[in-house]
């Protein structure tokens, strides 16, 4: 995402207790979870980025991790485009802007379930 809302959102996330790793850019992202997806027990995923889509990014980091847990933001998340998300297995999606408590309930929600 941009650099100040990938900044509110990790502070977001930290604020609420969990330990952020955050990428500038889907190439990166990709070659953070390949490294680490041991220890990541969830992604969120901008749907609009320079490099890829949010959604060729969910694919690629099912390649390394086919349980990987990922919520999709995006300002402009339509009804189909959510639908193709959720049954390509995306646990949740989100719409921008969002509130600190709206972020929270779904990351825990997506941690902690199956």
């Amino acid at each position: 995402d941009e650099p100040v809302i990938l900044n509110i959102a990790e502070g977001f996330l930290r604020e609420c207790g969990y330990n952020v790793m955050s990428a500038a850019g889907a190439v990166r992202g990709i070659e953070i979870f390949a490294r680490e997806h041991s220890g990541i027990s969830a992604v969120m995923i901008d749907l609009s980025m320079p490099e890829k889509t949010g959604i060729e990014v969910f694919q690629e980091l099912k390649k390394i991790d086919p349980g990987v847990r990922a919520v999709l933001s995006s300002g402009m998340l339509d009804s189909d485009l959510k639908d193709k998300a959720l049954k390509m297995g995306v646990r949740e999606t989100l719409k921008k802007p969002y509130l600190a408590a709206e972020l929270s309930m779904i990351m825990k929600s997506v941690t902690s379930g199956d």
